[in-house]
């Protein structure tokens, strides 16, 4: 899928690669769909943009705000997951 969508997508097919392969999860999140889309994808980080915005490369102040709110109410990634620099 080309990026930039905005388009969510079957978080849950990512799920597989997580234990082995940390990623950063993107595709249509919201502060709405965040805590389902981490938990069903188990993704290390997260990566918003258009969903973010009022109108296309318009940030939208208050979508940034609930999205980092909802991001910041979200359980830590296992510390398997946390970045050990290039190995």
């Amino acid at each position: 899928m080309p990026g930039g969508t905005g388009n969510t997508w079957d978080w849950a097919t990512a799920a597989a690669l997580a234990p082995h392969h940390p990623f950063a999860l993107a595709g249509g999140l919201t502060a709405a769909n965040l805590p389902e889309a981490v938990r069903a994808s188990q993704a290390a980080g997260l990566d918003a943009s258009s969903s973010l915005e009022t109108a296309p490369g318009i940030k939208n102040p208050d979508a940034i705000r609930a999205f980092l709110e909802a991001a910041a109410a979200l359980p830590p990634p296992p510390a398997s997951f946390v970045w050990k620099g290039n190995s």
